[in-house]
């Protein structure tokens, strides 16, 4: 009986706690982020191809029945690679490849005698199949030896063209998000007893 008056009693005071309460809006400080971009400067490669042209001097000049026009060149890191050799006062000239021949002496008109030249294996039948013409030209892919072929002792013009890949650092501007952290007022409804509803 005695627990039954106690629970009676509680239930009676909650009700007059509650009736009690009031519902009332109370300011709160909110914590929220905002997306903002700032510019930032990132570092790329940019490539682009260059052409460039250049006037080449021959390394030797053999006589074998024609002159022998020899060049070295190194097309190492470069791409299409052309050879055009001519004479501006007109005449025929030949073209080929000497780089990876055998052994034959030819005559060597600065020295006055015969030399061992490695790369004309061929050189007679370089000279009985080489085209002739006003303008000769060749692609200089794995090219590292050539000879330009004339009957005359006068040099002629001979070109090397080529392409090269010029790689430069440059720096390009990105939009990059980032939260920015901002507090707000917000009101929220609670109850509270009515004494204090207007604290």
């Amino acid at each position: 009986m005695r627990k039954l008056s106690l629970f009676l009693v509680a239930v009676i005071l909650s009700v007059i706690f509650m009736s009690s309460c009031v519902e009332r809006q109370i300011p709160v400080t909110e914590t929220y982020y905002e997306t903002a971009y700032k510019t930032e400067f990132v570092e790329v490669e940019s490539s682009r191809d260059e052409s460039r042209q250049t006037a080449l001097i021959p390394s030797e000049v053999w006589y074998y029945g024609k002159y022998f026009y020899v060049y070295d060149i190194s097309m190492k890191g470069y791409k299409n690679g052309r050879v055009d050799a001519f004479y501006d006062s007109g005449g025929y000239v030949g073209i080929c490849d000497l780089t990876s021949p055998e052994a034959v002496y030819v005559y060597c008109p600065e020295c006055g005698q015969d030399i061992l030249y490695p790369e004309l294996q061929w050189a007679s039948k370089i000279l009985r199949h080489v085209k002739y013409e006003t303008i000769v030209n060749m692609d200089t892919t794995n090219v590292r030896r050539f000879a330009v072929i004339s009957i005359k002792r006068t040099q002629p013009n001979v070109l090397l063209s080529w392409m090269r890949t010029i790689i430069e650092p440059m720096f390009v501007a990105q939009e990059v998000p980032y939260l920015i952290e901002k507090q707000r007022i917000v009101m929220v409804i609670k109850r509270v007893p009515f004494w204090a509803g207007n604290k």
